[in-house]
């Protein structure tokens, strides 16, 4: 992405992500993101060819275990430790908006 030929839409971005933007902060937003997409463009430009998609900067290790089925909770014990339970399973309360057709 170009972002001096294209303008950056703060307000759909952060729509996506479902967080509140003031209109008073959208050109530093906007400044912001543009920074990081010019960054993202110098990290495409970079010889990459040669690397392995495994490498690591850091090196590590996998760390692996037994798979060892352990007993878990009584359903009914978990179940009478819930806040709300609705046909067996606990309920909770919804977290996302149902989205509004434009």
């Amino acid at each position: 992405m170009n972002t001096s030929e294209s303008k950056i839409d703060v307000v759909h971005i952060a729509r996506l992500a479902r967080i509140a933007v003031d209109p008073a902060e959208l050109p530093a937003y906007e400044r912001d993101l543009a920074a990081i997409f010019a960054h993202f463009g110098e990290l495409a430009a970079l010889p990459t060819e040669n690397v392995s998609a495994t490498a690591r900067v850091i090196p590590s290790t996998n760390v692996e275990r037994e798979d060892v089925v352990t007993p878990g909770f009584e359903r009914e014990a978990f179940l009478a430790g819930a806040p709300a339970v609705l046909q067996g399973m606990v309920r909770v309360p919804r977290i996302l908006a149902e989205e509004e057709a434009s």
